[in-house]
């Protein structure tokens, strides 16, 4: 056992199933990715100084969800229509 994953982690995956793990991890992506998004426009369109450093802040942040929920849309695909597992 390492310090990273503990026991309870190691039990959470083992006995949730694979749709339940992953609705949970796709519709948090998807809610974070919209909140981040809804902020980079307002930010975007207000007039304020620091803004660019802002912006670049909230790419940071959105670029990682992206991926995650890309990744998390693949998967289901592949699971769900191509019935590959």
């Amino acid at each position: 056992m390492t310090s990273t994953v503990n026991e309870t982690t190691r039990h959470l995956f083992a006995t949730t199933s694979y749709d339940i793990i992953s609705t949970t991890a796709g519709l948090t992506a998807i809610v974070l990715l919209v909140v981040l998004l809804v902020e980079k426009e307002v930010l975007r369109t207000s007039r304020r100084t620091g803004q660019v450093r802002s912006l670049r802040a909230l790419d940071v942040a959105i670029l990682p969800l992206l991926f995650s929920f890309t990744f998390v849309v693949a998967m289901r695909f592949a699971v769900d229509v191509l019935h590959f597992r």
